[in-house]
């Protein structure tokens, strides 16, 4: 939902007419982190592969996941004269998996005359196992070098220590919802009533405010939502509306 869309929402805020309900309960607010729910993250497998064949077992399906994360480094003392380790990561869709899987991490530095290296590292990434399927080495020799030399097979010094399953919130687990509804005069009993909204309940925090052409009737009759349960909202007047009454609802959970 875009701001604009909150403002067409909410309408007269200058009313102050919020009716936010909480399992339930009228606070008078709404927490945000119920608003907005980040990713989740579980951690698949954890450990150290670098050399041809090694394999790390995931605890988990990727295809069970949104996301895997794969965390990767390279310690480049013998090839760079600071001798750091550089730390990346990668993301990769379920969908594109089963997969082989590149990870590259290039080093400059002039050790024994040789400028750039390049370090690769294949995987092989399948439902339930991540298998290094092949090592190389690019590095050219010299700052006027044109050819690079290759070792493959061999060790180097990139590996793999981490794999994490990522997922997004689904609309049951943090989106916002929103719906419109009516409040008709006539069924008004012993000043309340119920009504049917799809996706609510009983444990959904709940933000109401009336439509405009419906704030100065709802206000006046002293209307605010005083109950709900899954798939119904009920509301309660001071005195009966003699006009029908549109409400405007969002809500999350």
């Amino acid at each position: 939902m875009q701001i604009h869309q909150l403002n067409d929402f909410v309408g007269a805020l200058g009313s102050g007419v919020f009716l936010p309900l909480d399992n339930g309960q009228d606070t008078g607010k709404m927490e945000l982190s119920r608003l907005f729910a980040g990713n989740t993250y579980t951690t698949l497998a954890s450990g150290r592969i670098s050399a041809l064949g090694e394999t790390l077992n995931l605890s988990d399906s990727v295809q069970n996941h949104e996301f895997i994360d794969i965390y990767y480094a390279a310690t480049t003392s013998a090839y760079d004269a600071d001798g750091v380790t550089e730390f990346r990561t990668m993301r990769i869709p379920k969908a594109s998996l089963p997969k082989r899987v590149i990870l590259r991490i290039p080093t400059t530095g002039s050790i024994s005359s040789r400028w750039i290296y390049v370090q690769e590292l294949v995987l092989d990434v399948q439902n339930t196992t991540v298998t290094v399927d092949g090592c190389k080495l690019w590095y050219w020799t010299g700052v006027d070098g044109v050819s690079a030399q290759i070792t493959e097979g061999g060790a180097t010094d990139i590996f793999v220590y981490r794999i994490d399953g990522i997922d997004t919130p689904l609309n049951d687990a943090g989106i916002v919802k929103i719906a419109t509804v009516t409040l008709p005069s006539a069924n008004w009993s012993n000043s309340t009533q119920t009504i049917s909204v799809a996706d609510v309940t009983d444990s959904s925090s709940v933000l109401i405010s009336p439509a405009p052409s419906s704030l100065t009737p709802s206000m006046a009759a002293g209307v605010y939502c005083s109950g709900q349960s899954d798939g119904r909202l009920t509301f309660t007047c001071g005195d009966t509306p003699s006009v029908d009454l549109t409400m405007n609802i969002m809500f999350v959970g």
